[in-house]
């Protein structure tokens, strides 16, 4: 498949053709379902298709993914993030999530969506264990360093989120996504 679920390239759209020929060939492989899922997210997420158009399709596939394996800590995430990101469940997305760590503790996309729930409910300190632990699984993810200035923005430290997004900058110097952590904390 042309894209890795972790790095997060901008091919999205081509991933999701890709997910469709994989599900068509066996349509009962989990994992092809849970990136079909994620691209999707992903999609809504930039904003590169409406959320109506991204967040149902997502949601569909999360939960063929986990109808196939009830274990796939990857449907759970993003399972997860539907519930956070489209219907507004926090609790739920908060179960999703640790479910999913629970069965994989080293599963980086997890803690960085469990921090971002943490931090926009306010559990600040909470969010912080989040992000710090998908650091130390994938230390070298653009998009989890990249987050890791992004959580201490919304806990306020500023400082802390400035060096950071430097920090994001100067592991990826080619990543939009470095640049623009590190611009949020800067602004």
């Amino acid at each position: 498949l042309p894209w890795k679920i972790e790095s997060r390239t901008p091919d999205v759209a081509r991933s999701i053709d890709e997910f469709q020929r994989a599900i068509a060939l066996d349509p009962e492989f989990p994992l092809a379902h849970a990136g079909l899922a994620d691209a999707y997210l992903m999609m809504g997420i930039w904003g590169l298709r409406p959320s109506a158009e991204t967040y149902g399709p997502a949601l569909l596939a999360a939960e063929r993914a986990l109808e196939l394996d009830p274990d796939l800590p990857e449907a759970h995430t993003c399972l997860g993030e539907v519930l956070k990101g489209y219907r507004w469940d926090w609790e739920g997305a908060e179960q999703r999530y640790q479910r999913a760590l629970i069965l994989n503790p080293a599963y980086s996309m997890a803690y960085q969506w469990y921090a971002q729930l943490l931090g926009c409910l306010g559990r600040n300190e909470e969010a912080i264990v989040q992000i710090e632990r998908a650091r130390q699984t994938d230390p070298l993810s653009p998009a989890v360093t990249t987050f890791v200035s992004r959580i201490y923005l919304m806990a306020r430290d500023y400082d802390r989120a400035v060096a950071e997004g430097t920090r994001a900058v100067g592991l990826e110097p080619y990543s939009p996504l470095a640049y623009r952590g590190m611009g949020r904390a800067l602004f």
